[in-house]
């Protein structure tokens, strides 16, 4: 069902925007989880960050809304891949009026026109602001392979190279991780002055490329000695740098040696004598024989003794990012105690730890972790951390089935959220906050039965993202959380029997669902989106008796999802779907009485569902899935007299669901569905 996405979950716990502004330009079909996991780290650093899909709607054309948006935005991230994306028109692009950069670009490539990801790199330079270009390179895997045609990629090869002959600095990665950690270095709203003029944006890159290779090394070499890094601070001296340059290089090289020498002296059981390894790293810097590097460096280790927690902490958090986007969980969740045990107050630090616990389905050190976070929260008197913890552990609550607790949870983060929103209603994160705690209290309610309760909780969060979503018609996911919000609130009209305003509001839901579909093709996402919101609206249908209404639904439902799972075969969650439409037109098929298409139907989907079954023998879900098609198919059979194939499907599905009812005793309706095949079974053998 359309419910609350991860995206929406981190986005919910971003920090408030402060007004450094970012741009992320790449090609959605490409690109897209990268520029989402960019998005990610940069809003945890407190940035206001954009992309394309921002401006989807309005009176103005997407290129005029790029263009403003650039121009008055601080910095701009280019992700460049092999696709070019979709061009506007040339009546679009001459409304912006000249362009020398766009101009220079026609002159040195013999193109005659730029896609809107191509602009969005010409208008960076026409506007003056720093443009930090990220390439992808051999061994990338895209998010969807390229089918563009042969322009396109003739164009977007053109491009590419005129990047790199236009001397511009950009770096290569071949994975998130690797492209995370280029980011990482990049530190856009400290860098964008030295960006103003040619020599800056030299020292700029030779700075980034040194403090790169650091931090490829320390990321590949877990404990490598700190001697092998003497030879550069020596380069670093002979340099003819000045001072301020070599103190930002140096700076970084001791941090990195601290950290080093930490490491070292925890493999040798000793993870609390830092003062040791602050000697160590003292000691070795000693060595260098050039008296401006010992100057700079004398300084920076006073600081380092005064402040070695301080600038251990940041290392060690990002060390744990590049590891986590790796998906080495163990090596993230030592890291981030570590780094705990050096700064307990860091509430960020406790919740990435909480949420590699819940990853890993480890609910007991999640809760403990989230709990860690809470209490940092209440110790540094941050109420909007700490509404974010109580959230956390309301989750996993949740997902141990302590309902009352949970609810409770919920409650005390959504206080702290009334009075922010309240203290500034202009602060549209606060408000989106609220409207988040409303919608989980909501949910909590719903399970426990208490549908008015619910059904307020729920209509507050779509009061308060409607009007969000009011305020900025271009804000696609806004707009998204608008149809979530109505889906939430047709649940409880379904469940309070009030089926004419549940439609209703399904299509309200609907329409939103079909915009954003329109809007953008390629996105996967929103297509399913759609084809859910058919489901719901058919749901309905067959309730109000329906059935031709409920029919067309359900294959409108069933159009979509089979268009995604033949897109892309080894998602198995699309295919699951696929299995899902199947039965839900069968379903509507044997209520028309048309059996033998029924038939057909139901046998499509219990394909899917034995293959999904077979791939992973203990996924109970997938288990019951495929104990349900053959209750779907025996009951066909039953009803056209079929006692042979009747009694098989029933045989078979039992022996699927019994083993379920035996492992998950508490879930009663597996239960009662063990029982029917029973009665069934024995009703035949009479």
């Amino acid at each position: 069902m359309l419910g609350c996405t991860a995206t929406q979950v981190e986005r919910e716990e971003m920090p408030a925007q402060r007004e450094f502004r970012l741009f992320i330009s790449a090609v959605s079909g490409e690109l897209k989880s990268c520029r989402a996991e960019v998005a990610r780290v940069l809003r945890k650093k407190e940035l206001e960050v954009r992309d394309q899909e921002h401006f989807r709607t309005g009176p103005a054309t997407l290129l005029e809304q790029l263009a403003r948006y650039i121009k008055n935005c601080d910095a701009v991230i280019l992700l460049v891949g092999e696709r070019a994306g979709a061009y506007p028109s040339d009546e679009h692009a001459a409304a912006l009026g000249a362009i020398p950069s766009y101009d220079q670009y026609r002159r040195d490539t013999g193109q005659s026109h730029a896609s809107y990801t191509q602009w969005e790199f010409l208008l960076a330079l026409h506007f003056g602001k720093p443009a930090y270009v990220f390439i992808a390179g051999d061994g990338f895997v895209p998010d969807a392979p390229n089918n563009e045609p042969d322009d396109y990629r003739s164009s977007q090869a053109a491009y590419r190279k005129w990047i790199e002959h236009k001397g511009k600095h950009y770096d290569v990665f071949a994975s998130v991780a690797q492209l995370i950690e280029h980011v990482l270095v990049m530190s856009p709203d400290q860098d964008s002055a030295a960006e103003a003029d040619d020599a800056g944006k030299r020292r700029h890159d030779e700075q980034m490329a040194a403090m790169q290779a650091m931090r490829l090394e320390i990321a590949r070499d877990k404990g490598v000695d700190p001697a092998n890094l003497i030879p550069l601070f020596e380069h670093l001296g002979q340099g003819g740098l000045t001072l301020d340059e070599m103190r930002v290089r140096a700076a970084e090289a001791v941090a990195e040696i601290v950290a080093r020498s930490r490491r070292q002296v925890e493999a040798s059981n000793d993870g609390a004598d830092i003062d040791a390894t602050i000697g160590a790293a003292r000691q070795k810097l000693a060595d260098l024989d050039t008296a401006g590097a010992r100057a700079v460096l004398a300084d920076k280790i006073a600081e380092e003794e005064d402040a070695r927690r301080q600038r251990l902490v940041p290392l060690l958090a990002e060390k744990a990012v590049v590891e986590r986007l790796g998906y080495e969980y163990a090596a993230a969740k030592a890291t981030l105690k570590q780094l705990l045990a050096l700064s307990p107050d860091s509430v960020w630090e406790w919740i990435d730890l909480g949420d590699i616990c819940v990853t890993t389905s480890s609910l007991a050190e999640a809760d403990a972790a989230f709990r860690g976070a809470m209490e940092a929260a209440r110790r540094t008197g941050d109420e909007r951390d700490l509404s974010v913890s109580y959230n956390k552990v309301g989750d996993v609550l949740v997902a141990q089935g302590n309902l009352p607790e949970a609810l409770k949870k919920f409650r005390d983060g959504h206080a702290i959220r009334d009075r922010l929103a309240k203290s500034d209603p202009g602060n549209v994160q606060w408000q989106y906050n609220l409207g988040i705690s409303n919608e989980r209290i909501g949910d909590v309610l719903m399970a426990q039965g208490d549908l008015s309760s619910a059904l307020k909780s729920y209509r507050a969060k779509q009061d308060i993202i409607g009007r969000l979503a009011k305020s900025d018609p271009g804000n696609a996911e806004w707009q998204r959380d608008l149809s979530v919000s109505y889906v939430k609130v047709g649940d409880v009209l379904v469940a309070q029997g009030n089926l004419p305003e549940a439609l209703k509001t399904f299509r309200d839901g609907l329409a939103i669902a079909e915009r954003l579909a329109k809007s953008d093709p390629s996105n996967a996402g929103w297509q399913r989106d759609l084809s859910v919101a058919y489901n719901f609206v058919g749901n309905v249908q067959v309730a109000q008796g329906d059935l031709a209404g409920a029919l067309k639904s359900y294959r409108d439902y069933f159009i979509i999802i089979d268009r995604l799972a033949r897109s892309d075969p080894g998602n198995a969650g699309w295919q699951r779907d696929l299995s899902v439409s199947y039965n839900k037109v069968g379903d509507v098929l044997v209520a028309q009485g048309n059996l033998t298409e029924a038939l057909k139907t139901f046998r499509d989907g219990l394909a899917i569902a034995d293959r999904l079954a077979k791939s992973d023998p203990g996924n109970a879900g997938w288990q019951h899935d495929l104990s349900a098609s053959y209750a779907r198919l025996a009951s066909v059979y039953l009803t056209s007299s079929d006692t042979a194939q009747a009694r098989e499907a029933l045989a078979t599905g039992r022996a699927v669901l019994a083993p379920l009812v035996e492992r998950y005793p508490e879930w009663v309706e597996w239960q009662r569905q063990l029982g029917w095949f029973d009665e069934q079974i024995a009703s035949l053998a009479e």
